[in-house]
């Protein structure tokens, strides 16, 4: 494992606050930040462990995280016994998926919520409940339909 510049230290932590933000925990934050940034395509445990300063633990924590996540695979090279781990080639589309799949499913709980308070007389939070559901509703179908025209690019 190359030894971290400034930069890379500072793109890795800056990777690991948007993640943090959008609710991932810290260290597993930081290792997409980590494989993001690294020169290697492929990392091993022992790498992603000294390159972070992270307990063996954290490190497992969050390869089994992001593994579960479809963000990051492992590979292992003939004769060798230790794993490789490397960002999953478009894995990040899959998380994009997820994350809309996810809305739309919020977006219909809400509205079964909206229908059991049809009946109630808070005209303030039966709009607000139905704002955010015509917004969840907007967000789900621009993403869908943008994804749909989206394609790979050429490598």
């Amino acid at each position: 494992m190359e030894s971290l510049s400034e930069r890379k230290k500072y793109l890795i932590e800056r990777i690991g606050l948007f993640q943090e933000a959008i609710g991932m925990q810290p260290s597993t934050a930081r290792v997409i930040g980590l494989l993001l940034v690294s020169d290697e395509a492929e990392l091993s445990f022992e790498d992603i462990q000294q390159a972070l300063n992270m307990s063996k633990s954290a490190v497992s924590q969050s390869l089994s995280i992001l593994i579960t996540m479809r963000q990051v695979e492992y590979v292992t090279l003939p004769g060798q016994r230790r794993r490789l781990f490397r960002l999953k080639p478009y894995g990040w589309r899959h998380h994009i998926e997820s994350m809309m799949e996810n809305m739309l499913e919020y977006c219909q709980t809400l509205q079964m919520v909206a229908s059991l308070k049809q009946h109630q007389e808070d005209p303030a939070r039966a709009q607000s409940l139905m704002g955010m559901i015509a917004m969840l509703e907007l967000l789900h179908k621009t993403l869908k339909d943008t994804a749909g025209t989206w394609s790979y690019p050429a490598a």
